[in-house]
């Protein structure tokens, strides 16, 4: 049966870290204080053709929105997301809670905290990531193979995808040296009931038009076919 899943398309922090052209409502400022990122929510999964007004628009059904943000690539065009600043960091949390999976323009969207320091949360673990890697973390029962994953698929959607139905401890999906994903990805859950919860609710779902195949990591090596 179907899993009803918009497209993913997101971009990765580290990835806006390495380019930071934007659109949208204010001003480019210096690193922002610690509280002052609080207030802020990272929004994936954006419509190519959205603008930062129509981001905000959409954003103040959570509260005041004091700027938005839609990150471009060298060209002017959309990277498929952005960012939006409240006035609280209960107005951000809010965001988070309240339009987290709502639609924008016909897309779901992912709606988090945002971080402006990828290099210390994210890039030393996900860009290094690697099928060797992931034996060291694998527990006997608890960790899942999910192949015919869509190239466009990172970690953090994947994961997002499996934690609907158990509690995933990591996920990640492998890729080659050029940084392509390889098609396939591992998930690692936080006990043996997550992972067989997840294996009979997943099992056969279609992601982006391609129906996923699930096994049990056994420590084989898997390659996409």
């Amino acid at each position: 049966m179907e899993v009803p899943l918009e497209s993913k398309l997101g971009m990765s922090l580290d990835d806006i870290a390495g380019n930071k052209k934007f659109r949208g409502r204010g001003k480019k400022t210096a690193p922002s204080k610690e509280g002052d990122i609080k207030k802020k929510v990272f929004v994936e999964n954006l419509n190519f053709k959205t603008s930062w007004q129509q981001l905000k628009d959409h954003m103040r059904e959570a509260g005041t929105v004091e700027r938005a943000d839609i990150f471009t690539k060298k060209s002017g065009l959309s990277k498929g997301c952005g960012l939006a600043e409240f006035s609280t960091e209960e107005e951000a949390k809010q965001a988070i809670s309240k339009l987290n999976g709502t639609k924008l323009d016909g897309r779901e969207i992912l709606v988090r905290a945002y971080d402006e320091r990828p290099e210390r949360s994210e890039k030393p673990e996900r860009k290094r990531s690697r099928d060797a890697e992931y034996r060291k973390d694998k527990t006997s029962g608890r960790q899942l193979y999910v192949g015919n994953l869509p190239f466009s698929v990172e970690w953090r959607h994947l994961k997002d995808i499996f934690n609907k139905y158990a509690k995933v401890e990591r996920a990640d999906v492998i890729s080659k040296k050029n940084g392509q994903s390889k098609g396939f990805g591992y998930v690692l859950f936080e006990t043996r009931k997550d992972a067989e919860t997840a294996f009979e609710q997943l099992k056969g779902a279609v992601i982006e038009g391609r129906e996923i195949k699930l096994d049990w990591d056994t420590g084989k090596s898997y390659e996409q076919n």
